[in-house]
């Protein structure tokens, strides 16, 4: 979060909106008290986010992830802005399930 939140950053983006599908760090930063946090990390991040730009937090639940989880597994953490006109095909079908799963949560 902190890596993409300073590549968002760095391209000038105005409103970035973060998701996760961990609950426990979504949390952690969208509590109010999230400046005082005993994890430097947090700090770092809820730092970031008080620049001028908007930012949110979103959870994502595991099983609504699928698309995204196969990216980072297949091709690893980026940590440059990859645009794609369209999606790689074996991500095709688990956005369909994604989709799918979102809409019974």
């Amino acid at each position: 979060m902190h890596n993409g939140l300073l590549l968002a950053c760095s391209f000038g983006f105005e409103y970035v909106q973060i998701q996760s599908d961990c609950l426990q760090a979504i949390s952690l930063i969208n509590d109010p008290e999230a400046h005082t946090s005993s994890i430097s990390l947090v700090c770092a991040i809820v730092s970031l986010c008080r620049r001028a730009w908007v930012t949110s937090f979103l959870w994502i639940p595991h099983a609504t992830n699928g698309g995204a989880n196969l990216l980072v597994k297949k091709h690893g953490q980026f940590y440059d802005l990859i645009v794609l006109n369209a999606p790689l095909g074996d991500v095709v079908p688990l956005l369909f399930k994604d989709a799918h799963c979102f809409n019974n949560f």
